[in-house]
């Protein structure tokens, strides 16, 4: 876990794919992680908020670039997922089984905008 150093909040968790983790070096001023782990390779992270890519390694800024560029929306971002629970907060339980929801996992995903209107409504 990185925490902030000036508020002490959480910044952000990195997972390591192995179980067993031996030792962690933060490039210092550039925000490059590597993480030596009882994998034959040593894990690498780069977090373009903790400082730009090392000299050697410059090719990164310009992916985080690109990335950054990247705002075609995604395939859900005109829904929002709700419960069962919140469907019954919300009053809209009469909609299951109709088109204006899409059940999925342990909810559904219904129009943004309803969910809006309904929520207005329910408080």
């Amino acid at each position: 876990r990185i925490w902030d150093k000036d508020t002490g909040k959480p910044f952000t968790t990195i997972e390591s794919q192995v179980a067993d983790l031996n030792d962690v070096c933060v490039w210092d001023g550039k925000g490059l992680i590597l993480m030596a782990t009882e994998a034959p390779q040593v894990q690498s992270y780069f977090i373009p908020a903790l400082g730009p890519a090392p000299s050697w390694c410059s090719f990164l800024e310009g992916l985080t670039e690109e990335l950054e560029e990247d705002t075609t929306p995604t395939v859900y971002e005109d829904f929002k997922f709700v419960t069962k629970e919140e469907l019954d907060r919300l009053g809209l339980n009469h909609l299951v089984g109709t088109s204006m929801l899409r059940a999925y996992m342990h909810g559904f995903f219904m129009d943004v905008r309803l969910y809006h209107k309904a929520k207005s409504v329910a408080d």
